[in-house]
């Protein structure tokens, strides 16, 4: 798997989630993974339905011997009752007793009568049960219909469940990991040197090298350099509730010359005043606000979220085969 496409089929990689694990998978390299599993899910799911047509299906079948029995009864009452009437000692002798049963008992007319009417009512109730075993037959064809394609079988497979399963893990990944980081809401209550430490760590993930904090010792307080895409750079942090004014502004700008840098950069949480803004411009000073910092912020978290969720993913099952084992074992448990 390369960017969560399939580098066989270059279809669009699929997501599951198991043991806090989300595994990455091909649908096609899957397709038969998907299919074993779709087929004991539904098998599962329309289980009590199987169970009662199988049910109806038996009382079908005793409905049909029944009506078997009732077409035929008096027709077969004298092999019956010949073995209390005559209380025959050879098979010769039961033979001879069922035939004057059959002469005396069913050729007389009302007797003939009677049984074509169990006749009737035999017949009825047996195509009753035939009508019943064939509904019964075409139900369960429709419940076990096969899937159309794989498409289908996919979207059985891969249910809105399972989608939100996975979704509800990365959120709560990521609420536990920005409960791990510095949001924008605790930078202003960072002391200023927690600040400086602060912007210090974030300066490495920006592109700036050699970083590092300045001695505390000067009077125009430059808090940390670093070198950037074009040279040196002088940064000032300022983190309090107190105006950035135009002294603020000059002093970083008098270090840059000081100390022979390239650029200079004032970072602030704090609102600026509008000379300062002007004097900033004229002295080429960059100014990174709250709104700035928020946005570097962002995309330094953003950029480490990814490589942190990376850690929660496996694409080392893209056919689901073991992932197939792990869910065969736990539909055969429930």
């Amino acid at each position: 798997m390369s960017e969560n496409r399939c580098y066989i089929h270059k279809v669009k990689a699929a997501e599951v989630l198991v043991d806090e694990k989300i595994i990455v998978y091909c649908p096609k390299c899957a397709e038969a993974n998907i299919h074993k599993i779709v087929l004991q899910e539904e098998k599962i799911l329309k289980s009590e339905e199987l169970a009662d047509i199988r049910k109806r299906r038996h009382i079908a079948m005793k409905e049909l011997w029944k009506s078997l029995a009732l077409a035929f009864y008096l027709e077969c009452l004298p092999i019956f009752i010949t073995l209390f009437t005559h209380s025959p000692k050879s098979l010769s002798e039961y033979i001879t007793g069922v035939k004057e049963l059959y002469s005396q008992f069913l050729f007389q007319p009302i007797v003939q009568l009677i049984a074509i009417g169990f006749i009737v009512l035999g017949g009825y109730f047996w195509i009753a049960a035939i009508k019943s075993l064939k509904e019964i037959k075409k139900e369960e064809a429709t419940l076990l219909k096969p899937f159309a394609n794989e498409a289908e079988v996919h979207e059985k497979f891969q249910t809105p469940t399972k989608i939100n399963q996975v979704n509800e893990f990365v959120r709560n990944v990521k609420k536990k990991y920005d409960s791990n980081f510095f949001s924008q809401r605790k930078i202003h209550q960072m002391s200023p040197y927690d600040f400086k430490i602060y912007m210090a760590k974030q300066l490495q993930k920006l592109d700036f090298e050699n970083v590092r904090l300045a001695r505390d010792d000067s009077d125009f307080k430059v808090d940390i350099f670093a070198d950037g895409p074009n040279g040196k750079v002088a940064f000032r942090c300022i983190n309090d509730i107190n105006l950035v004014k135009m002294d603020e502004v000059h002093k970083i700008a008098v270090e840059k010359v000081y100390y022979d840098c390239e650029s200079s950069i004032l970072v602030t949480t704090s609102a600026i005043t509008k000379d300062a803004l002007e004097l900033a411009e004229t002295l080429r000073v960059t100014i990174w606000n709250d709104q700035v910092l928020k946005e570097k912020i962002i995309s330094i978290e953003n950029e480490q979220w990814t490589e942190h969720l990376q850690d929660f993913y496996d694409y080392s099952d893209q056919n689901l085969k073991k992932y197939t084992e792990f869910e065969m074992r736990r539909l055969a448990q429930s």
